[in-house]
């Protein structure tokens, strides 16, 4: 199950590694000429004074909420477990928490590559392979939801007092659709399982692999409301500690806003990075981050440090754990 996972789903299992290799030397590019544009605008004595005045424990309470992530992911898919008669304790799936959402923003698919990881660390757990894909499909439902009630909020607060930009507006737009897009195609494969795909759908190369899990996810459970509201909070959760996590590092610098602004700057910016081609949106989260920041009234030099700060937490500190986790899931050593 946990081979099948990963070939028949993984969307770049076989794309040449130049592809990546290439997405994250472009994205890196965008990321340092940002960096440059923005010091060239401001003044450099801002950014040392900004630095300078960090305040520690602010710091230590944002990694905190980082780590609150993981075990909020962990506890969607602990629910869906419970749920179906076969739990696994909370301290066995953060750290497939942390692989998740790395992974997520590694590997740009929509948020699928982390639950490609999940499903073979589950796999490792002793979960049978119905209930892995039961775990995952529920949660994939209840991220789409919690995502869009996120971009519905958002783009309110954006039409009722700024500006709604073009581009951002059309990201918004294809997020909006992948978030009722997938859940619904579930749904529906699930309702016609016994019937022959659509010839469209035929086409994906991981087609057969999808059908035959959907066929194995216990009846009723993608209709289970009470299910669904737990993960679609949980999965809201993370966006929710996420924005904390950048108001709080706005605070360590010394920056006293609504949590509207980091909220607003926070959402924009990860549509923003999950339309884009490049690895964990590398250049397009920082620009429509400091994008954003500036229509709302904050200077450009707090903007790029709060959001340098925010990646740092939320995915360049984990990267080695991350790293490490990710290959011995994905590569088959240790049980994780």
């Amino acid at each position: 199950m946990a081979d099948k996972t990963f070939h028949d789903l993984h969307p770049h299992a076989d794309r040449p590694k130049w592809v990546l290799r290439s997405a994250w030397i472009f994205g890196i590019l965008i990321l340092v000429a940002l960096i440059l544009i923005v010091l060239r605008l401001g003044e450099l004595q801002n950014f040392v004074q900004l630095a300078e005045q960090a305040r520690p424990l602010w710091l230590v309470t944002a990694a905190f909420l980082q780590i609150l992530t993981y075990v909020s992911v962990a506890s969607a898919w602990r629910a869906t477990l419970t749920r179906t008669g076969h739990p696994v304790s909370l301290i066995r799936l953060v750290p497939l928490g942390l692989g998740k959402l790395f992974t997520d923003q590694a590997i740009p698919s929509a948020g699928m590559s982390g639950n490609i990881l999940v499903a073979r660390g589950l796999s490792r757990r002793g979960v049978p392979a119905h209930l892995v894909m039961a775990a995952l499909l529920v949660n994939i439902i209840g991220y789409y939801i919690a995502y869009l009630i996120m971009v519905l909020v958002t783009l309110s607060i954006l039409r009722a007092h700024y500006h709604v930009h073009p581009a951002l507006l059309s990201a918004f737009t294809t997020l909006a659709v992948l978030a009722i897009g997938f859940p619904t195609l579930i749904v529906w494969l699930k309702r016609r399982s016994s019937r022959p795909l659509p010839s469209i759908l035929q086409r994906l190369h991981f087609s057969d692999f999808l059908m035959r899990s959907i066929r194995e996810v216990p009846s009723g459970i993608l209709r289970d409301p009470v299910l669904i509201f737990k993960n679609t909070c949980f999965e809201a959760g993370v966006f929710l500690l996420d924005v904390v996590t950048l108001w709080v590092v706005l605070f360590s610098i010394g920056q006293d806003v609504s949590i509207l602004v980091p909220f607003v700057c926070f959402i924009a910016a990860s549509v923003a990075a999950t339309v884009s081609p490049f690895p964990v949106g590398l250049g397009t989260f920082e620009a429509v981050a400091v994008a954003t920041f500036g229509m709302l009234g904050v200077q450009i030099e707090v903007a790029l440090t709060a959001t340098l700060l925010l990646r740092g937490f939320t995915f360049w500190l984990p990267m080695l754990p991350g790293l490490v986790l990710a290959q011995r899931v994905i590569g088959g050593k240790g049980r994780s």
